[in-house]
């Protein structure tokens, strides 16, 4: 699961800003502001094309869940397959009945052990032989396959506690398993497993998955989402996604290789699309700190959706939108991406000077992590009213508690914002007081 609905609560602080203006003077809500500060040195390159391969292929053999697909055997045992899927659901997979909703009433036992039902385990051969797909339309990944949302409460219905995350239109997958009613598919993808609608996948033979999967040259989606129309249908597409690039010379388009779900399986035709709408890359951004905080400001706006969908994304999505256009493959969760920076320091038991010096040696662009949230640094901006600094982020911000005249008031700030970090959570303190880390992946 990717990181929960950010609450926050607002005390009385009316210095504390949850959503500065992008104003027509260049103010601190705007890219120029950051990007002015960064003076010619923003647009050094950070990591190179090889750098940032061996920084992918370290973050895999790190982290659980990020995984080498091309590794994968082509059959796994019954067992290693049941691991996967208890890795993936974790207390879901064979825990007690929780307490939650579905959606309105309480979840049932008999609809909980309908859920593991479906998971068709007792079908499971010896020896699961694997098959191979692309994702032929961006669908949701879930931890167990049941398309109803479950919910902590019946009437806030903010976080669905089985979206784990999205994958996105083109991705490769293995597909493992199943499930007994035949509508889902579970799937290891790059940085998840899970189950995902079987109609949204499209099969395809290993040798011309390996060669779409490995195809060294890339368009990157950098936009910040856009409909392309592949064989008459409409497929919407985000920022970072990536598609095999056609090397023959085109000045005026980039020239695709898209895959097109005909009937469950892979057919490919060639898209081209104008470079003059600015929707795609011929290979990755070169990664600069200047060009960093303009691919985030491009996504400043969209909504705010815990877990991610079709319709928006939470800070970590947001966080792994961004580098993807750069080639850098960061996990889908908050802990992950903290746990992958190599230059880190924490923040705990400082106090809010101490905080602030920190954070004044880091880049535009470092991640600042609370907990369950992540966000990107921008700098530091001197308040009007008490004269004092106070740190700006750009972040997927979902729900706000306000305390007005004594009565909390809940906000739904509901999309990416540039916001200072001195809003106040409901243990009382600062966001920047909550900040339990801030790292990055260069110090240039």
């Amino acid at each position: 699961m990717l990181a929960c609905p950010f609450v926050v609560q607002l005390v009385n602080n009316h210095d504390a800003v949850l959503d500065i203006p992008a104003d027509a003077d260049n103010g601190p809500g705007t890219v120029e502001y950051w990007v002015r500060d960064l003076g010619p040195e923003g647009r050094k390159v950070l990591l190179s094309g090889p750098q940032i391969q061996r920084l992918n292929l370290r973050t895999i053999d790190a982290l659980p869940f990020m995984r080498r697909l091309l590794a994968i055997p082509q059959s796994l045992s019954r067992d290693e397959v049941k691991a996967l899927m208890r890795e993936a659901a974790g207390k879901f997979f064979d825990g007690p009945l929780p307490s939650l909703y579905a959606p309105v009433a309480p979840l049932s036992q008999q609809r909980y052990d309908a859920a593991h039902t479906n998971c068709n385990l007792e079908g499971l051969p010896e020896r699961v032989p694997v098959s191979y797909a692309l994702v032929a339309k961006l669908t949701a990944v879930r931890l167990l396959p049941n398309a109803q949302a479950w919910y902590a409460s019946p009437t806030v219905h903010r976080l669905d506690l089985l979206q784990n995350t999205v994958a996105n239109y083109g991705e490769p997958a293995v597909v493992l398993w199943g499930s007994r009613d035949h509508r889902f598919s579970f799937v290891l993808l790059g940085n998840a497993a899970g189950w995902v609608n079987q109609g949204d996948l499209a099969s395809i033979n290993r040798f011309d998955w390996y060669r779409f999967s490995e195809n060294p040259e890339v368009a990157v989606v950098t936009a910040p989402q856009t409909t392309l129309r592949v064989g008459g249908v409409k497929v919407l597409v985000n920022a970072g996604t990536l598609l095999p690039l056609l090397s023959d010379p085109d000045a005026q388009n980039i020239r695709m290789r898209v895959p097109l779900n005909t009937l469950g399986k892979v057919e490919f035709e060639t898209l081209k699309v104008p470079k003059s709408r600015d929707l795609f890359n011929a290979g990755f951004v070169p990664y600069t700190r200047e060009a960093l905080l303009r691919q985030a400001f491009r996504l400043r706006g969209l909504p705010y959706v815990a877990g991610g969908s079709d319709k928006g994304l939470d800070s970590a999505q947001l966080v792994r939108r961004i580098f993807q256009v750069f080639g850098i493959s960061m996990p889908r969760s908050v802990h992950e991406q903290d746990d992958m920076l190599p230059y880190k320091t924490l923040l705990t038991g400082m106090d809010r000077q101490k905080r602030l010096e920190v954070l004044s040696r880091y880049r535009p662009g470092a991640l600042v992590f609370m907990p369950g949230h992540v966000a990107i640094y921008l700098g530091q901006r001197l308040r009007e009213r008490s004269h004092e600094m106070v740190p700006v982020v750009l972040h997927a911000l979902g729900t706000v508690q306000e305390v007005r005249d004594g009565k909390k008031v809940t906000t739904e700030v509901g999309k990416v914002v540039v916001s200072d970090l001195d809003y106040l959570t409901l243990q009382g303190v600062s966001a920047l007081e909550a900040a339990e880390a801030v790292g990055d992946l260069s110090m240039e």
